[in-house]
């Protein structure tokens, strides 16, 4: 019998099976799996030269496939953004958390006597040094803090909570990376991108002691609220805000001059900065208000341990923190919502 010869197909017609084939959404219903499919058959299946007309349609279906995983990418990112901000409320809901630090005092019939931390409560510190560490370095770090280079500040720190590579002690916050700590990561180096396990502690501290750090680091919107109680004189605020001592052995001018330039231009507001020498050294900011602060009415403060200590010690004290999902608080303490604000440093003007 003679053998049966397999039926030769031009490109053309190659092309145009192939591509409807492959636009068959009952066989690929995501364009995850298309994307990959086409890249197979572009390069593999159809490995033979094609005409100029198959080329301008393969192009032109790769082109339609990369706008598909775009809005495929988007409904997604909108499906996990709506997923989490019901989670946070949710979150919230439970914990009693107040939506507006101004509307929960603007009615106080006395004037209150308020001491507020800085870091974390006016100021983001620890998300923004994060956030700064990928997006200089165009890098990748295999951890659950990380988000693609390009993300919105306010989406980084949103997410940031939940995954905060941070520990606290009695004197502050403190990042989980030692000089030990290995992380795999993906930086650009030398113009290409180079893989493998990295130290990111000497990075961290880097920029957190940067000269500039808090001239381009946002307020939140506690120090919005608050800025409202000032104006209105409403309260009298202390800020107290811990410095390491190894880094600035004379306390930390640039705390010194972003007080200057914003609250330090109201005689309700004054700075006091407490240092410390380790993580078990040092003067606690509940054994400070003891002492120089004992009329004190109101505590702001992001950590739990320092809050606890001041209950402990003073239960007649209203203690409050900002709220940050996953990071537990005794309680008594309020917490209150806050994200990332629009506030600007031309805004601390005392008329």
């Amino acid at each position: 019998m003679e053998e049966k010869k397999p039926t030769l197909i031009g490109c053309c017609e190659l092309t145009n099976k192939t591509i409807e084939l492959f636009n068959d959404k009952l066989l690929y219903k995501n364009t995850d799996s298309r994307h990959d499919i086409f890249i197979y058959w572009n390069f593999v299946g159809l490995n033979e030269k094609r005409c100029a007309d198959c080329n301008e349609k393969w192009n032109k279906e790769w082109n339609r496939l990369q706008e598909d995983k775009r809005k495929e990418f988007e409904k997604r990112r909108k499906e996990e953004e709506i997923e989490r901000e019901r989670e946070y409320q949710e979150e919230a809901k439970k914990r009693g958390v107040i939506n507006c630090l101004y509307e929960y005092f603007k009615n106080t019939p006395k004037k209150l006597k308020v001491v507020c931390d800085w870091d974390e409560v006016i100021q983001t510190l620890e998300p923004k040094v994060y956030y700064e560490l990928s997006e200089r370095e165009g890098a990748y770090y295999d951890a659950p803090w990380w988000k693609p280079n390009g993300t919105k500040f306010e989406e980084f720190f949103r997410d940031f909570w939940p995954n905060a590579p941070i520990y606290f002690s009695d004197y502050g916050s403190h990042s989980i990376y030692t000089d030990k700590s290995m992380v795999k990561s993906c930086i650009m180096e030398s113009g290409c991108f180079a893989l493998g396990e990295r130290n990111i502690k000497d990075k961290i501290n880097k920029i957190k002691n940067e000269p500039d750090f808090y001239e381009y680091s946002p307020f939140l919107t506690l120090a919005k609220e608050l800025l409202k109680l000032v104006k209105e004189n409403k309260v009298e605020v202390i800020f107290l805000s811990a410095y390491d001592k190894r880094a600035f052995s004379d306390g930390d001018p640039r705390k010194k001059k972003i007080f200057s330039e914003t609250f330090g231009k109201f005689p309700n507001c004054s700075l006091s900065l407490l240092g410390f020498e380790s993580e078990g050294q040092g003067q606690t900011k509940g054994e400070w208000i003891i002492k120089n602060v004992p009329d004190c009415e109101v505590v702001i403060d992001d950590n739990p341990n320092i809050l606890g200590n001041i209950i402990k010690n003073n239960d007649k004290i209203m203690v409050l923190a900002p709220f940050y999902p996953t990071i537990k608080h005794h309680e008594k303490v309020l917490l209150i919502k806050t994200s990332i604000s629009d506030l600007k440093k031309e805004e601390f003007k005392h008329e």
